[in-house]
């Protein structure tokens, strides 16, 4: 399970990377998503832990938080 969390770990690196490239709003996530969907769908080897999924939940949840302020 290991090597199937860094090959998912890695194919999320490159789509957010192709993402950037091509100037997507949001194209780290995005792009990540994307590829990382299309892998798991083609393979059906993506893989995270539980914990870490909730561990990156927290973070998105408060780089997103930042950005709130009284105008919104």
């Amino acid at each position: 399970m290991i090597l199937y969390f860094f090959i998912t770990i890695l194919v999320g690196i490159i789509g957010a990377f192709i993402a950037k490239k091509l100037k997507i709003p949001a194209g780290a996530m995005v792009g990540s998503m994307i590829l990382v969907g299309i892998f798991n769908v083609l393979t059906g080897v993506a893989y995270v832990e539980n914990s870490t999924r909730f561990f990156v939940q927290v973070i998105a949840g408060a780089f997103i938080g930042i950005d709130m302020d009284k105008e919104n």
